[in-house]
């Protein structure tokens, strides 16, 4: 039941529906820690922590993927070692402390390499997370290259969703405008099929702050920050939400300036 919770969890995740997510986490982790089923609980508590960090909850974020990994060393599940270090950078480079992010982020790229099926599993994952945490823009196009290279072989099904999204942020703070839209459109055609509501937020955030980027400032780019600004906000999704506060901002000295 813990389990299902957790998935449950994950998918109201995925559609932007942040109350029951939070309720099912919650509760997950409950179930299984009365049951003491480690298993369950680990994944309950690397859902819920990746959850807490896309929401703004850096405290409580840590405090589960601390435990997490606590548990997943407890089982030598090696693999999941591997995805809790990558979370766990996220979690630091939102405190402003890059040095340990960037260090999270390669830990757990070797310990991905180091695991069955590691690389496939959560590798173009980790190799976004260590572009963000990495101050070189040549190390971290290379780094993006190098995880479009594993995901053109087949890899699982987050990975594309989670790996866009960190490649388009990549190419927002280095200005390559182009580059953003071309992540912005993979995702658009990968989730064609079914589309998900946190990926058509993303991939519309990475669209009009490239736009805004390379100076368009027609009503349509700049309704359509505000737009994404609230939407931000009314889903929780904090960890989007700066970049779009200071397109708008920025939006009130432009019109003045007209």
């Amino acid at each position: 039941m813990a389990l299902t919770l957790s998935m449950r969890g994950y998918v109201s995740q995925w559609q932007n529906n942040i109350d029951p997510a939070t309720a099912d986490y919650h509760e997950a982790v409950e179930q299984a820690t009365r049951t003491h089923d480690l298993r369950a609980e680990m994944l309950a508590l690397v859902t819920g922590g990746a959850f807490w960090t896309a929401i703004g909850d850096l405290d409580e974020s840590e405090k589960w993927l601390k435990r997490g990994l606590d548990i997943t060393r407890q089982l030598s599940l090696r693999l999941f070692e591997g995805e809790y270090h990558y979370l766990l950078s996220r979690v630091a480079m939102q405190q402003g402390n890059q040095k340990k992010a960037h260090q999270l982020a390669q830990q757990a790229i070797v310990i991905l390499q180091d695991s069955n099926s590691g690389m496939t599993f959560g590798g173009p994952i980790a190799l976004g997370v260590l572009a963000l945490t990495t101050a070189d823009p040549e190390r971290q196009h290379s780094v993006l290259k190098q995880a479009e290279s594993l995901l053109a072989t087949g890899s699982v099904g987050h990975n594309y969703l989670i790996f866009y999204e960190d490649a388009m942020e990549v190419c927002l703070q280095l200005s390559r405008w182009d580059e953003v839209d071309n992540y912005a459109q993979l995702l658009e055609d990968y989730t064609r099929a079914e589309p998900l509501p946190r990926s058509h937020f993303f991939i519309a955030r990475g669209r009009a702050l490239a736009a805004y980027g390379r100076g368009e400032r027609d009503a349509t780019t700049l309704s359509s920050l505000q737009n994404l600004c609230a939407e931000a906000e009314q889903t929780g999704l904090k960890m989007a939400l700066k970049a779009l506060q200071q397109a708008n901002s920025n939006r009130g000295k432009d019109q003045a300036a007209r």
